[in-house]
């Protein structure tokens, strides 16, 4: 189905029968079992015939929608977007293999349908939606940060999207020539469990979706604690010493083959999210 930028929507809108137009905003009576149904079934009766989308990921699709518009008070339900909640379900239809990603869609869709939220939310967010991995998806939960000091949140605290993560990247020297270094480990980040990984593959995409953007000039200093724990589960003190020949060297580094480096360091950095970047993630992950 075309889904250019001249896609009449609204038309679309106009084809589905009126009880199926209503229920997409108003799971009152039925919101797991019926609520939404008519437009699912539309929608996705044909993949489902054809066996390229399995019925029970659909389901599992209509009842978190059907859960979350449930619950948004009915004088802030809305239709004015009911051609955008029509390429959100469009756009979803090749990426229910993930439950995470059948959440971020329900979340976006019943978005769509909320007063408050409608008008934050562009077209494009479910085309990105639909060209996003699993991965992808799962990197994006480490921006969902909490509130640590709240005062007064004894169980679940209240959350906000940090505008940029500490990154760090291992980089590798002769301390005679501090300017001419490699690097050898890229885009280090602290993940949910506090343990160090890579996520240079998420990055790159995610960068090229125009969502955040590297800088390793600059850091912001209220991530000090985060940079030390990243040299320390980087092993940076082990290959310091490993570089200057106080330990078995299990490091080969070698500048353009000449002698090999002598001196490491972690340059820290930050992953900031940009503007679009922000304003998508406020809508998915809150």
């Amino acid at each position: 189905m075309d889904q250019g930028p001249n896609y009449d929507w609204t038309t679309l809108w106009s084809m589905l029968p009126e009880k199926a137009q209503a229920n997409l905003v108003n799971p009152a009576t039925k919101a797991i079992g019926d609520g939404i149904g008519g437009i699912f079934t539309w929608i996705f009766h044909k993949p489902i015939e054809y066996s390229a989308i399995e019925s029970a990921k659909v389901e599992s699709l209509k009842h978190m929608t059907a859960e979350k518009i449930s619950k948004i008070p009915q004088d802030k339900m809305t239709l004015d977007k009911r051609g955008l909640m029509i390429k959100v379900l469009e756009d979803s239809r090749y990426s229910l293999d993930s439950e995470l990603m059948r959440e971020y869609f329900s979340t976006l869709l019943a978005k769509a349908a909320n007063k408050d939220n409608a008008d934050k939310i562009s077209p494009y967010f479910s085309t990105l939606l639909s060209n996003l991995s699993s991965d992808d998806a799962k990197f994006l939960k480490l921006f969902k940060k909490y509130y640590e000091e709240a005062p007064g949140w004894t169980f679940t605290p209240p959350y906000y999207i940090a505008d940029g993560l500490p990154i760090g990247r291992i980089a590798y020297f002769d301390k005679a020539k501090p300017f001419h270094y490699v690097i050898s480990e890229a885009d280090l980040l602290l993940n949910t469990t506090d343990n160090i990984k890579s996520y240079s593959k998420e990055i790159d995409g995610l960068e090229s979706f125009g969502l955040m953007k590297r800088d390793y000039e600059r850091y912001d200093p209220r991530y000090i604690k985060q940079f030390e724990k990243m040299e320390k589960l980087s092993d940076l003190d082990y290959k310091i010493k490993a570089l200057k020949g106080e330990i078995p060297n299990h490091i080969v580094v070698t500048t353009n083959g000449d002698q090999p480096f002598n001196d490491a360091s972690l340059q820290r950095g930050m992953l900031n999210l940009t503007e679009m970047g922000k304003a998508f993630l406020n809508i998915i992950l809150m």
